[in-house]
């Protein structure tokens, strides 16, 4: 196996340019019957479920994480979530805009630390990994690497994966498989691997879109090598040695899941051929469930939601399915569904048991109770297949077109608390997930990155 390659000076010396702007508006709200409420909470009812604490997903509670930063793609606690509040009274025109500034293409999301905000993206024949002041914008550091990649579809050239912060590491991984650990503070290259070289990942029509988990010291990826065990591969953070690899399956776009089930850390990874759960000391297979989409070059692209023992997979041609994990690790199919709730690539989320998530055959916003599949309701609105984050009661929508919306987190009813407001871009559709860290939002489409307030008037009035 190759060791991972150190850069030369010249690598670490490249610097700074940066390009130009684009998207669009609407909504409207669509409850289903009521009979949905009542099943779903016999326990805490209507509002009182809303405003207690929620309980989240699995991966949550086995996340130690900062609240104020978003380091990885869906935040610190890998669910889309966070206890932050936010502010939802803003006006038709929406929330303020604190800056924004001129990106290349590419959907990886941004991601907030060390009062960073950085951002992968590409410019002409080169990716880059660009860091802004998290509160003003201002550039701090750039990093560089050359890329020929094209997309085999009318999509974006990448990159498409989201880098990853521990401590004052980044991992990035470019469209062509080119993996990097860079330096938060100033954007030096620590070390490299060419992952689709070394362990000859077939070239597909997206190229490298999965995002790194980092656990323990490893960042781990759903690499789909065809070198024998590369369809997982864990890389050491310090050294960017290769720790242990498992399956031999394809790769997919969904990112690991860390969980404590039944009192065991497990990794719950979806790959093109299967959900796995493996052991993340050593890479060691627990159980898998064989599921794949029928679609010709789909991609499985959506991280599974793990709660009280239940995983869910939900993979466009292919439907939704809520797998068991037993006591003894073995996985049983509670129930299989094509119609109620599969997404393409959007996340999902949830909370007290209740999944929420884009339908993607008519982009409606809807929720199912996890345990039973059963559609408590849906909302029909001009967002398209956004993406989403849960921030504290609420659930705030990034469209499609680059709107925003709000609505409240309620199993029983759809409620919405704030308008959907106009694009805040021009062109292109936005496809990233947002960044929450500290009340400011971070979105972007193809061409910008922009800074929202969405800091509760409390908080700003104490800044």
């Amino acid at each position: 196996m190759p060791s991972p390659s150190q850069p030369s000076e010249s690598h670490r010396e490249q610097k700074s340019r940066r390009a130009g702007s684009r998207l669009r508006l609407t909504a409207a709200c669509v409850a289903l019957p009521a009979m949905i409420a009542a099943v779903h909470l016999a326990l805490h009812a209507g509002r009182d479920a809303v405003e207690r604490q929620p309980t989240l997903t699995a991966a949550h509670a086995a996340t130690p994480a900062t609240e104020t930063d978003w380091p990885n793609l869906f935040g610190p606690h890998h669910d889309s979530s966070t206890g932050q509040p936010i502010n939802t009274r803003w006006p038709d025109s929406g929330p303020p805009e604190l800056w924004r500034t001129a990106i290349g293409t590419g959907y990886s999301s941004p991601v907030v630390s060390h009062d960073r905000a950085i951002v992968a993206h590409r410019i002409g024949d080169e990716e880059l990994v660009s860091a802004f002041d998290a509160a003003s914008g201002t550039p701090l550091w750039e990093h560089r690497r050359p890329t020929s990649f094209e997309c085999g579809s009318h999509y974006t050239n990448g990159p498409y994966s989201t880098p990853a912060i521990s401590g004052d590491q980044l991992i990035s991984l470019g469209a062509q498989g080119r993996l990097e650990c860079l330096n938060v503070e100033t954007g030096e290259l620590l070390w490299f691997r060419e992952t689709g070289d070394e362990f000859q990942v077939p070239t597909d029509v997206f190229g490298a879109g999965h995002s790194p988990r980092i656990f323990g010291g490893l960042a781990i990826l759903n690499i789909g090598g065809t070198t024998p065990e590369s369809g997982i591969v864990a890389f050491d953070m310090q050294s960017g040695d290769v720790r242990w690899q498992a399956t031999s399956h394809g790769a997919s776009f969904a990112t690991p899941v860390l969980a404590e089930l039944h009192g065991r850390e497990r990794l719950v990874a979806l790959t093109a051929d299967a959900l796995v759960v493996l052991d993340p000391a050593d890479g060691r297979t627990v159980s898998e469930f064989a599921c794949r989409s029928n679609v010709p070059d789909a991609y499985t692209a959506v991280t599974p939601v793990v709660f009280d023992n239940l995983i869910l997979v939900s993979i466009f041609g292919y439907g939704s399915v809520c797998l068991e994990i037993r006591p003894d690790e073995s996985l049983n199919a509670l129930w299989e569904d094509r119609r109620t709730l599969t997404s393409q690539y959007n996340p999902l989320l949830c909370a007290d048991g209740a999944v929420y998530g884009i339908h993607a055959t008519d982009k409606s916003f809807r929720c199912i109770d996890l345990r039973t599949g059963q559609l408590h309701w849906r909302w029909k609105s001009s967002l398209g297949r956004s993406t989403h984050l849960i921030a504290g009661d609420q659930i705030l929508l990034f469209g499609e077109f680059g709107e925003l919306a709000a609505i409240q987190r309620n199993p029983v009813e759809c409620v919405p608390t704030a308008t959907v407001t106009p694009t805040l871009f021009d062109g292109e559709r936005c496809y990233s997930a947002p960044a929450l860290a500290e009340g400011l939002l971070y979105v972007r489409n193809e061409a910008e990155l922009v800074c929202i307030d969405l800091r509760p008037a409390h908080v700003v009035a104490d800044q």
